[in-house]
This record gives C-alpha cells, sequence and structure tokens, in this order.
C-alpha cells in the first residue's frame, strides 16, 4: 500500500500538493514564443508567452512560470497577466485577438525597462 504523501490526487500531484518526482510534460503543452515576442532574458523577470484561450477567442498573456506549473500539475488552465483564467486552445490554431489588459500591461512593462536601463 503506498504512503499517504505518494497518492496522487485529482491533478495528478501528491497529497502534498507536489508533482511527482521524475515527472516531464515529455513535449506535451510546449508553447513556443509569438512573432516579436522578446525572449526572457531580454524581458527579465515577468517574461510571458501569448496564449489563445478557447473561451473568449482572445490571446492572452501568461507567465512563464504560471504554465510550468500548470503543466507539473496537469491542470489545463492557467492565470495570465490580466486576471483571465485561459483555457488554452490547440497551439496549432492562430493566435486570436490580442486582449486589451494583457497588451497593456506588456506595453509598460516594455517603457519602465526601457526607462530603467537609459544610459
Amino acid at each position: 500500500m503506498q504512503a499517504e504523501s505518494d497518492k496522487l490526487d485529482a491533478v495528478g500531484g501528491t497529497a502534498r500538493g507536489q508533482p511527482p518526482e521524475g515527472w516531464t510534460c515529455g513535449g506535451v503543452g510546449t508553447v513556443s514564443r509569438p512573432r516579436g515576442q522578446s525572449e526572457a532574458s531580454e524581458l527579465g523577470e515577468g517574461a510571458t508567452i501569448s496564449v489563445t484561450c478557447v473561451l473568449d477567442g482572445r490571446c492572452h498573456s501568461v507567465p512563464d512560470e504560471e504554465l510550468a506549473i500548470g503543466i507539473a500539475y496537469r491542470g489545463g488552465q492557467y492565470s495570465a497577466v490580466c486576471g483571465h483564467v485561459v483555457t488554452p486552445a490547440p497551439m496549432v490554431a492562430p493566435d486570436g485577438e490580442l486582449c486589451p489588459a494583457c497588451a497593456e500591461r506588456d506595453a509598460s512593462h516594455r517603457r519602465r525597462r526601457g526607462f530603467r536601463f537609459r544610459r
């Protein structure tokens, strides 16, 4: 019989809330950056990936960390920077219309970084 801490919960994590050791996504849930979006090293903290939601059809900015957590727990939903809970469309589908709140956040983030790093 398994120890209580080793039993899987409904979303694939253990009873302690941690993903089982040695699990990887094996390519499942792999996403690429959309055209024109900066690499994480250029943005520093808070890099995001665009994910289209099947519920509203809009393309939302989802933090890299949020995607990693969702994939590890096999939850299938991710919180965008605008607060919307994204249920992702198939990654082969074209991006939807940009979410105005996510686009505004991304633009203000770039302006702040540009001002801070002027020489």
